[in-house]
């Protein structure tokens, strides 16, 4: 743009005396204003001319730029111009959220994210390969739904318990307020009752659990009335019973004896003899331990049944008086049962005097 210069002052002219010629104002000096201002105007910007302008500031206090967005694209010589409605990529951007909101989908934000996906609070994602630096908080909770095929929930419930359930609906706790069942990928502990039981072969027993279960106790019978005392239900894993008598009687002669049974009480093929000084019993019906019987007399007793494999059990006992003096009894037998021992009894030879004293006790390993 160039600016107007005046090449002729013609204000003076009027100052000038007639007769003076300077005042006469000549043609070529109106010539040259002239084609002074027409270079003037030729490169000036006109409000509705379109021209290029360079190296111009627009003061945007007092001015407006209009136009579209192709149009400013058009004029921006490095890139685009982003709008607030429109549609465009926004490349190596910094959006400050302490100012500014972001919104969309979970969609939408996945789309966005270039190498993976969004896990959201609300929604149902699966995680993988994350490791979790702080305790995780469960909420509890009912049962759930059961989870999809090859999937397991662990939810925790209002008992405090945490809880496993599998594909096929079978919920498992992970604790050992109530063990039964081995989960994958955790060590699951037994109960003391489930050590004792003996029958799980993924269940882990405590220290405690394991020295309680060490040798079972049962529960002490007074023998005082009725021909025969039965234990049974022993487990299958039983390699040793304890039989323990203290102060035993019965109300006749009849001598005292125990059988063991599988499914049944066995009767028969007892080998072996009860002794005492010179006095030898042969085993007939039983494992005799109390020979020298009176109606009277009294006995304790320790009798020790031992499995030595293909159901054999071998039979040792030691019994004395305990009203009589220099009375003591020993022998050994064994029987061959046809299955698994489950049961043993002590009874009177003759099944017909009754047991009218004392107690009755088994330990079992």
């Amino acid at each position: 743009m160039t600016s107007y210069v005046k090449t002729t002052d013609f204000l003076v002219k009027d100052s000038l005396l007639s007769g003076d010629p300077a005042k006469i104002v000549k043609g070529s000096e109106i010539d040259a204003e002239f084609n002074a201002l027409q270079t003037a105007d030729a490169t000036n910007a006109k409000i509705d001319d379109v021209q290029t302008l360079t190296n111009k500031t627009i003061n945007l206090t007092s001015n407006t730029l209009t136009g579209t967005t192709a149009q400013f694209n058009t004029a921006l010589s490095d890139g685009n111009f982003a709008t607030q409605a429109g549609t465009e990529t926004l490349t190596n951007k910094s959006i400050d959220l302490a100012s500014n909101t972001v919104t969309g989908t979970t969609a939408q934000f996945n789309t966005a994210l270039s190498d993976g996906n969004f896990a959201t609070q609300g929604g149902t994602e699966t995680l993988t390969n994350k490791t979790f630096s702080d305790a995780v908080k469960l909420a509890e909770i009912a049962t759930p739904a059961t989870p999809a095929t090859g999937f397991v929930s662990v939810y925790a419930k209002s008992d405090g318990l945490l809880y496993v359930l599998d594909d096929a609906g079978v919920e498992r706790t992970t604790t050992t307020s109530d063990a039964s069942t081995t989960v994958k990928g955790i060590v699951e502990l037994a109960t003391e009752a489930e050590v004792i039981t003996g029958t799980s072969a993924t269940l882990v027993p405590s220290v405690d659990s394991f020295r309680k279960a060490n040798i079972v106790s049962g529960t002490t019978v007074a023998s005082t009335s009725g021909t025969a005392i039965d234990f049974t239900g022993f487990p299958s894993w039983v390699k040793r019973i304890t039989i323990l008598a203290a102060g035993i009687s019965v109300s006749g002669t009849s001598f005292v004896q125990v059988q063991i049974g599988s499914g049944s009480f066995l009767t028969t093929g007892y080998l072996g003899t009860n002794s005492y000084t010179t006095n030898v019993y042969q085993y007939v019906s039983g494992f005799a331990f109390q020979t020298n019987a009176a109606a009277a007399h009294a006995s304790s007793a320790r009798i020790v049944l031992e499995h030595m494999g293909s159901n054999v059990w071998v039979e040792s006992h030691l019994t004395s008086f305990t009203n009589v003096a220099g009375v003591a009894q020993y022998g050994s037998g064994h029987n061959t049962l046809s299955g698994t021992l489950d049961r043993i009894r002590i009874t009177t030879v003759n099944g017909t005097d009754t047991f009218d004293a004392g107690s009755i006790n088994i330990l079992y390993e």
